[in-house]
């Protein structure tokens, strides 16, 4: 096989695999070294908060973060509550979570109308000059 041919049957295989994961999601499962475990137990407790809170609450944190740094983060997420709650009409988000806190500044819409049919509304952008 060329070298011309394995770069296209190689962008064919990109292209194929990106396809296939446009509207997947992927779940991610981590592990925390002892030291690191340790590290989070500590400050769990100076923080007055189970080992689990205080990795939910602050993984919320820096996913509202995460999603304010750019407008390219926005529309994805949006999409993503909508079609979440066209599968499941009636799901609610935690305040706390990110989903939550960025519904509360107004930053992505999480409601349903009458029907239940989410409502794909204009996303309103308050952050970092994301309206300019």
């Amino acid at each position: 096989m060329s070298i011309i041919q394995d770069i296209q049957n190689r962008a064919l295989d990109e292209g194929r695999i990106k396809a296939e994961n446009v509207n997947s999601y992927k779940v991610l499962s981590v592990r925390p070294s002892a030291q690191l475990s340790a590290l989070i137990e500590v400050l769990a407790f100076l923080d007055g908060k189970s080992p689990s809170e205080f990795i939910c609450s602050n993984f919320s944190k820096a996913l509202h973060d995460f999603t304010l740094m750019s407008k390219d983060h926005v529309e994805p997420l949006q999409n993503s509550v909508v079609q979440s709650l066209k599968n499941s009409p009636k799901h609610l988000f935690k305040q706390e979570s990110a989903i939550g806190m960025l519904e509360k500044e107004g930053v992505v819409t999480v409601k349903s109308n009458d029907n239940n049919d989410p409502i794909d509304g204009s996303l309103r952008l308050l952050k970092h000059g994301f309206n300019d």
